[in-house]
Protein backbone atom coordinates (compact mmCIF):
# COMPACT_ATOMS: atom_id res chain seq x y z
CA UNK A 1 0.00 0.00 0.00
CA UNK A 2 2.85 2.38 0.81
CA UNK A 3 4.53 1.85 -2.56
CA UNK A 4 1.34 2.59 -4.46
CA UNK A 5 0.73 5.71 -2.38
CA UNK A 6 4.30 6.85 -3.01
CA UNK A 7 3.99 6.45 -6.77
CA UNK A 8 0.63 8.22 -6.82
CA UNK A 9 2.03 11.02 -4.66
CA UNK A 10 4.95 11.51 -7.04
CA UNK A 11 2.61 11.66 -10.04
CA UNK A 12 0.03 13.92 -8.40
CA UNK A 13 2.72 16.10 -6.84
CA UNK A 14 4.38 16.57 -10.20
CA UNK A 15 1.07 17.54 -11.81
CA UNK A 16 0.23 20.03 -9.06
CA UNK A 17 3.77 21.44 -9.06
CA UNK A 18 3.63 21.95 -12.82
CA UNK A 19 0.25 23.64 -12.54
CA UNK A 20 1.54 25.94 -9.81
CA UNK A 21 4.64 26.78 -11.88
CA UNK A 22 2.48 27.65 -14.88
CA UNK A 23 0.34 29.87 -12.67
CA UNK A 24 3.46 31.71 -11.52
CA UNK A 25 4.63 32.19 -15.10
CA UNK A 26 1.24 33.34 -16.37
CA UNK A 27 0.43 35.88 -13.65
CA UNK A 28 2.42 39.08 -14.24
CA UNK A 29 2.70 39.98 -10.55
CA UNK A 30 4.22 36.61 -9.70
CA UNK A 31 6.39 36.33 -12.81
CA UNK A 32 8.22 39.53 -11.91
CA UNK A 33 9.83 37.59 -9.03
CA UNK A 34 9.91 34.24 -10.86
CA UNK A 35 13.27 33.11 -9.44
CA UNK A 36 11.82 33.27 -5.95
CA UNK A 37 8.20 32.29 -6.64
CA UNK A 38 8.70 29.19 -8.85
CA UNK A 39 10.47 27.08 -6.18
CA UNK A 40 7.87 28.13 -3.60
CA UNK A 41 5.02 27.22 -5.94
CA UNK A 42 6.58 23.85 -6.79
CA UNK A 43 7.05 23.01 -3.11
CA UNK A 44 3.49 24.07 -2.41
CA UNK A 45 2.28 21.77 -5.21
CA UNK A 46 4.08 18.76 -3.76
CA UNK A 47 2.91 19.62 -0.26
CA UNK A 48 -0.69 19.96 -1.46
CA UNK A 49 -0.55 16.43 -2.89
CA UNK A 50 0.25 14.82 0.47
CA UNK A 51 -3.16 15.31 2.15
CA UNK A 52 -4.91 14.23 -1.04
CA UNK A 53 -2.95 10.98 -1.11
CA UNK A 54 -3.48 10.25 2.58
CA UNK A 55 -7.20 10.86 2.13
CA UNK A 56 -7.28 8.53 -0.88
CA UNK A 57 -5.35 5.82 0.95
CA UNK A 58 -7.76 6.06 3.88
CA UNK A 59 -10.75 5.64 1.55
CA UNK A 60 -9.01 2.73 -0.17
CA UNK A 61 -8.35 1.05 3.19
CA UNK A 62 -12.02 1.40 4.16
CA UNK A 63 -13.18 0.06 0.80
CA UNK A 64 -10.73 -2.84 1.04
CA UNK A 65 -12.05 -3.90 4.43
CA UNK A 66 -15.64 -3.80 3.14
CA UNK A 67 -14.72 -5.94 0.12
CA UNK A 68 -12.88 -8.45 2.33
CA UNK A 69 -15.91 -8.78 4.62
CA UNK A 70 -18.16 -9.45 1.65
CA UNK A 71 -15.91 -12.11 0.16
CA UNK A 72 -15.40 -13.88 3.49
CA UNK A 73 -19.10 -13.93 4.26
CA UNK A 74 -20.11 -15.21 0.81
CA UNK A 75 -22.03 -18.44 1.07
CA UNK A 76 -20.86 -19.89 -2.24
CA UNK A 77 -17.54 -21.63 -2.55
CA UNK A 78 -15.08 -20.60 -5.26
CA UNK A 79 -15.98 -23.66 -7.35
CA UNK A 80 -19.65 -22.64 -7.40
CA UNK A 81 -18.81 -19.08 -8.40
CA UNK A 82 -16.55 -20.21 -11.26
CA UNK A 83 -18.28 -22.99 -13.19
CA UNK A 84 -15.64 -22.86 -15.93
CA UNK A 85 -13.00 -24.03 -13.40
CA UNK A 86 -14.57 -27.50 -13.37
CA UNK A 87 -13.57 -28.06 -16.99
CA UNK A 88 -9.87 -27.94 -16.18
CA UNK A 89 -9.88 -30.41 -13.29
Amino acid sequence: MFRIALVVWIMLGTALAGTAMLAVLILPDLSAQAMRNIPLAVLAGFAAAMPLISRGAENRRIAGSIIRKRTVSASLSSRDRMPHARQWN
